[in-house]
């Protein structure tokens, strides 16, 4: 939609709400709909901007995954399917009351709105945080198509994101960074350990995704002990760069 065509359009926010008994909320994602071009938009922030949790992190994932089929799918997507949301989502999760917007530009207005509502101020980080790599990493899975999922367990262990394929063998995958400047690199470690003990545990294809070392020798020794971690399990990784480049190295195959 462009030119100088005018159309009436709605928004609601989803908002996170950690403790549902505290009015602390963060915006979590744009929800837009233009009943009169049948379009819905669904624009989400970063989630490890949202949470430090892995688990709560999954859980909007999760969430922002049905949401986001459901627009995708929806007929006609009007005001109608908004209100249904604000009615659904009052406790941890909120959807707000929609609001009215003008629609000339659908691109221009709905970037307008992230801007205005779920921007980071100051720009984003400079380092690439596992976070961030995460929030990379699973974005680019679900444009190829994979139905990739956050901070999910497969049985008693939770995993950095999930790819079920309806086989009886899901994809994990976990990222790790060693990028940037810290003293204790033991926690990447840890991280690490931790994988690999719940691949130990459970029947599943791993993939590890890493951001290498950019110069702190605690990086590079922490990389090295974690990469030989990695080749005695014969677990296949792959950098974030690699990644991003093409899938192939670390998705299941078929």
């Amino acid at each position: 939609m462009g030119g100088d065509a005018i159309a009436q359009g709605y928004f609601s926010l989803l908002r996170w709400r950690s403790d549902a008994t505290r009015d602390e909320a963060r915006n979590v994602a744009l929800l837009v709909v233009v009943p009169q071009a049948g379009t819905a938009v669904v624009r989400s922030a970063p989630l490890h901007r949202i949470s430090q949790r892995l688990r709560e992190q999954g859980i909007v994932d999760e969430l922002l995954a049905g949401l986001e089929e459901r627009f995708s799918s929806a007929a006609r997507p009007g005001l109608d399917l908004l209100l249904e949301l604000h009615e659904t989502f009052q406790r941890s999760l909120v959807v707000t009351e929609p609001r009215p917007m003008a629609i000339s530009d659908l691109d221009a207005d709905v970037a307008a709105l992230y801007r205005a509502y779920l921007a980071q101020r100051g720009g984003g980080p400079h380092v690439q945080t596992k976070g961030v790599i995460r929030d990379r990493v699973a974005v680019a899975l679900r444009d190829w198509g994979y139905p990739a999922v956050r901070g999910q367990y497969v049985d008693d262990h939770l995993f950095d994101i999930v790819i079920q394929n309806g086989r009886p063998q899901p994809t994990v995958i976990e990222v790790l960074s060693f990028a940037g400047d810290r003293k204790d690199w033991t926690p990447i470690e840890h991280d690490a350990g931790h994988f690999l003990y719940s691949c130990s545990q459970v029947d599943v294809d791993a993939r590890v995704i890493f951001r290498p070392p950019n110069g702190n020798p605690g990086g590079r020794a922490a990389y090295q002990r974690v990469s030989r971690w990695l080749k005695q399990e014969a677990i296949r990784s792959a950098t974030d760069e690699q990644f991003l480049a093409g899938p192939q190295r670390v998705t299941p195959c078929g």
